[in-house]
């Protein structure tokens, strides 16, 4: 057979029971046409079913399938789409042959729905619509099949078919409700996170909206499904297309509502993976997603994954006025999880490596997040080491060499003010934090035992006070090797470390050890001059800095033992720098043993940097740590090894302004230049030299050998 010049061979094929007319009228472009084979279809299919003839009607459906439907040719693909509808609704709603032949009915338009002409989709999606309206709940075993027909129906061009499609939806949504006994939900949710990463923001809308649908639906529960379709949701809503956003967001809020139900922990796995996501809005729901989380969950469920938010969590602390409600909502998320380690037993979670994952995220977080815009990052990193040395001590103190390698580089390094103080702080707080209990030494014995790794040692001294801990030596060792290794930071940094150390610790113990580490690892390298410089910093911080006054008092009044161990200590030190031998011996009254060290200066080579501390110290002779000094010039008679000093200081010191300055200052007194021992004579003169504390004549003759050492070679 022919028509309109084609031949569909209708002389070898078998179109029985469909009569020869429905055949060339489905075949017809002319809608009318069609229409009219239709209609005398429909009557045909009545009369099957009418005389329960199910054989007929199955063969009827496998001709509008096999010769029409997957025929092609257009015409005979539309013409059988809409042969199947009409059958379906010949078959009538819930008729089991309805039921019988579902299979068959819906898999012609399903296959369809790709087809390469317009047309033939949209009849599809037509007989789509009228088979599922027949059908109803039976269309949900094949829910599968029809709701992916619809995803990729949802992204299509044509502006009909979309149009269809959306008419189509709404039917199935329906039928969903109406049958939401059977409804698969599992099955559902598979098919949302297998489709949700698609690109098409029409597909995105599609998505949304059967998930708004479903989440509607009285009974259904899809919260524990959450963390399967959030990811999606949150890559979605950083779509640029503005029609999807306010669908995304409110479907976000409505899961968030009902997050409660479900296991939260499950979510925050991919919450904070968007919380550095550019989009600050995307942003903002991940912020509002963890707050929520962390407030909802048992405690000890969320410190497993406390590594994981404060990895994502920190820089969020740095947004500023990009966001400021982010940074603020970043900020209170921070503080609850600082009160969680605070409140939270965790001696249950002994297994757990969630605080050493914890304290290397926080190192990493330091090092990755630098310059002057993530300062706010370092510094709640920071607070952050800070409150987990205060809160679990003993549990930190296994992280301390990683901790103290981390922060020991960058405070050279930063910038903030600010954030330098935090850095110091928490070395105060590790270097006088709980540890193991101090050892049996005698008080002038130190300990060499080999730390954890072979490149540091550490020091062990016993103390009378408790301000420091046994780690302490250690980690003024690691300071002073950095201070040498990084150029120029001894001047620049070095005074305001120690002086802030001094503050926040035990300055006795502070200027005792630099003073015993420097003297043992240091100042036995022959012509070191970091040992020079060191001391020269340590002997300006101690002679004028506020935060040394007390030590200073304790120092010139040479009360007790302890202090008469610091000066010994210190003295061996200071001997590498001699003018603050000289001023250390000042300090504390011991006018005769300066004088002494002042006369030696002509046993040695003295350089220029020495004349300038000579210098420096005539000058400091008139600042207000040397009040007590001057004043004893007034008793002139008790106070002649005092003169007999300064006197020999100026004879050291070449002419200029500081020496008129000295000799202006020894004018004021009445005695003439004593010569000789005149002044050793006089018994009743101010001087602690003989005192059994210091043994003033071993420590000249240390002295000695160190200028021989240094300056004689």
């Amino acid at each position: 057979a022919e028509y309109m010049g084609v031949s569909f061979g209708m002389d070898n094929i078998d179109y029985s029971p469909l009569p020869y007319s429905i055949v060339v009228s489905l075949n017809d472009k002319l809608y009318e046409k069609r229409r009219a084979a239709l209609t005398e279809l429909e009557e045909l299919a009545k009369k099957y079913v009418q005389s329960s003839d199910s054989s007929k009607l199955y063969k009827l459906i496998r001709v509008l399938t096999v010769q029409f439907a997957t025929s092609q040719l257009p015409n005979l693909r539309r013409g059988g789409l809409q042969g199947l509808a009409t059958i379906a609704i010949a078959l009538g709603k819930g008729s089991e042959y309805a039921r019988s032949f579902t299979l068959q009915l819906l898999t012609p338009p399903l296959t369809c729905v790709d087809d390469p002409e317009s047309t033939v989709r949209f009849i599809a999606c037509e007989s789509l619509y009228n088979i599922a309206n027949i059908l109803r709940g039976e269309v949900l075993r094949y829910f599968d099949r029809v709701f992916d027909a619809m995803f990729r129906m949802s992204s299509d061009v044509n502006t009909e078919l979309q149009h269809a499609v959306l008419i189509l939806d709404a039917l199935v949504k329906d039928i969903v409700v109406e049958c939401c006994a059977t409804f698969d939900l599992a099955a559902f949710v598979r098919m949302i996170r297998e489709r949700i990463y698609v690109q098409d923001s029409r597909a995105r809308d599609f998505l949304l909206s059967w998930l708004m649908a479903v989440f509607d639906i009285p009974g259904v529960n899809i919260c524990p499904y959450l963390s399967e379709i959030l990811d999606g949701l949150f890559i979605i809503s950083s779509d640029n297309c503005h029609d999807l956003k306010p669908p995304c967001d409110i479907l976000l809020k409505h899961c968030l509502s009902q997050a409660v139900r479900s296991d939260v922990t499950t979510l925050i796995n991919v919450i904070v993976i968007y919380l550095s996501n550019d989009n600050l809005a995307v942003q903002m729901n991940a912020l509002t997603w963890l707050y929520h989380c962390i407030s909802t969950a048992e405690k000890k469920a969320i410190l497993p994954f406390l590594p994981t938010i404060l990895n994502a969590l920190l820089p969020c602390l740095s947004i500023g006025e990009a966001c400021e409600e982010s940074e603020g909502l970043a900020i209170v998320i921070n503080k609850s999880l600082l009160e969680l380690i605070e409140t939270t037993d965790i001696s249950d979670l002994e297994g757990s490596s969630f605080l050493s994952c914890t304290v290397v995220i926080i190192c990493q977080t330091l090092n990755e997040n630098k310059g002057s815009r993530n300062v706010p990052t370092r510094l709640y990193a920071l607070n952050w080491l800070l409150h987990l040395f205060i809160t679990l001590p003993q549990r930190m103190y296994q992280h301390l060499e990683l901790v103290v390698n981390t922060t020991l580089h960058q405070v050279f390094t930063e910038e903030s003010n600010e954030v330098v103080q935090i850095h110091l702080q928490l070395f105060a707080v590790v270097c006088s934090m709980p540890t193991k209990p101090y050892l049996s030494l005698k008080e002038d014995e130190i300990i060499m035992i080999p730390s954890e790794t072979d490149a540091n040692i550490r020091l062990l001294v016993k103390m009378d006070q408790e301000a420091c801990n046994d780690y302490f030596p250690s980690f003024i060792l690691k300071l002073l090797k950095k201070l040498k290794s990084s150029l120029g930071m001894l001047d620049s940094k070095g005074d305001h470390i120690i002086c802030n150390l001094c503050a926040l610790l035990n300055p006795y113990q502070v200027y005792y050890v630099i003073s015993q580490v420097l003297t043992n690892f240091y100042a036995n390298i022959d012509n070191d001059r970091f040992t020079f410089d060191v001391v020269k910093v340590l002997n300006k911080i101690l002679m004028t800095n506020v935060e040394l006054k007390y030590l200073r008092n304790e120092l010139a009044s040479f009360s007790n033992k302890n202090i008469s161990l610091l000066f010994t200590s210190l003295y061996k030190c200071w001997c590498y720098h001699p003018v603050a031998t000289v001023s250390l011996c000042l300090l504390t009254g011991n006018y005769q043993h300066a004088t002494q060290l002042l006369e030696t200066f002509g046993d040695f080579e003295v350089t220029l940097d020495i004349m300038e501390e000579v210098d420096l110290l005539i000058r400091l002779i008139e600042a207000p740590v040397f009040v007590e000094l001057r004043n004893r010039l007034a008793d002139v008679e008790r106070n002649q090894y005092l003169i007999r000093c300064l006197q020999t200081l100026s004879m050291i010191v070449p002419q200029g302004s500081s020496h008129t300055q000295l000799e202006l200052r020894l004018k004021c007194t009445t005695l003439p230049f004593i010569h000789g021992n005149t002044a050793s004579r006089n018994s009743s003169q101010i001087s602690i030299c003989d005192s059994n504390l210091v043994k003033f004549n071993e420590l000249l003759s240390y002295y000695n050998n160190v200028q021989n050492k240094t300056y004689c070679n």
